[in-house]
């Protein structure tokens, strides 16, 4: 099933793509890095590209590493798979596809809590725990995820980790 999304339902934004409501569904689809100016003289990095495809699949596969893993499976029950997008439309109705890498999408259920961004400096307890429970199970970059809370201060879902990073070439 082919999706189009429409700009106005972006519910989130990251570094690497934005998340749109969709069907009572959370789909994050991947940015296209920035178009260069016109003073600039090389065409978009294709190494930026590969980047954000490496940062998608890495993504994907620790959600579905997860799953596999009793352990961790509640903390990511809400994750609903690989997408594909047909098409992203702004408030005009313009598509705006070619900002997107319409092939890095996937859904989640949409969950209406209070998502916490990571930090181990503030952090509570429990966050520390499941962090390190991913890592032991070969989830590496846990370093800005997301967690929300039941009433107990318990983590009990998780959003935003891969099994490695893919920083910037510096």
């Amino acid at each position: 099933m082919l999706i189009q999304l429409r700009e106005q339902a972006i519910i989130g934004e990251g570094f690497f793509g934005k998340v749109f409501l969709n069907d009572g569904c959370a789909i994050k689809v991947f940015k296209r890095p920035p178009a260069p100016a016109e003073e600039d003289l090389d065409p978009v990095d294709i190494n930026d590209i590969n980047r954000r495809k490496n940062k998608f699949n890495s993504e994907v596969e620790a959600y579905q590493k997860a799953r596999e893993i009793d352990e961790l499976l509640h903390f990511i029950s809400h994750f609903r798979g690989e997408r594909v997008i047909s098409g992203v439309f702004d408030k005009d109705n313009k598509d705006v596809s070619d900002h997107y890498l319409l092939d890095c999408a996937y859904a989640m259920d949409y969950l209406k809590v209070k998502w916490i961004k990571y930090d181990a400096g503030n952090s509570v307890e429990s966050a520390h725990m499941v962090k390190n429970a991913f890592r032991q199970h070969g989830i590496n970059a846990m370093d800005d995820f997301s967690f929300y809370l039941d009433v107990s201060d318990n983590v009990v879902g998780i959003i935003d980790f891969a099994i490695e990073e893919y920083p910037l070439d510096v």
